[in-house]
């Protein structure tokens, strides 16, 4: 896991799920054409299950009285660096 430092932390417009991998889309992702999904890592939200992660999401966005935000962390990948949702909050609007 990366230090608790690195990465930025981002509020969640949109949650989808496919083959078990759960992705999220962020409100400053300005893109119509094409917006950008960020692959969230499995034990992001301590669940194991790609639909229980999922369904958690999708209800802290159906809630108005909370915000979810998303933790983006520099991952190394085949000679270079990705971002991956490291982490998952789900707050209550102050």
């Amino acid at each position: 896991m990366n230090d608790e430092n690195d990465g930025i932390w981002l509020e969640v417009s949109r949650v989808r799920i496919e083959r078990k991998q759960v992705s999220v889309q962020v409100v400053g992702d300005q893109r119509d054409d094409r917006p950008a999904w960020w692959a969230v890592e499995k034990d992001a939200l301590g669940e194991e299950s790609g639909r229980r992660t999922y369904n958690a999401i999708a209800t802290g966005l159906d809630n108005a009285d909370q915000v979810v935000i998303a933790k983006l962390s520099p991952v190394a990948a085949a000679n270079n660096q990705e971002l991956l949702c490291t982490s998952i909050r789900i707050q209550t609007r102050p």
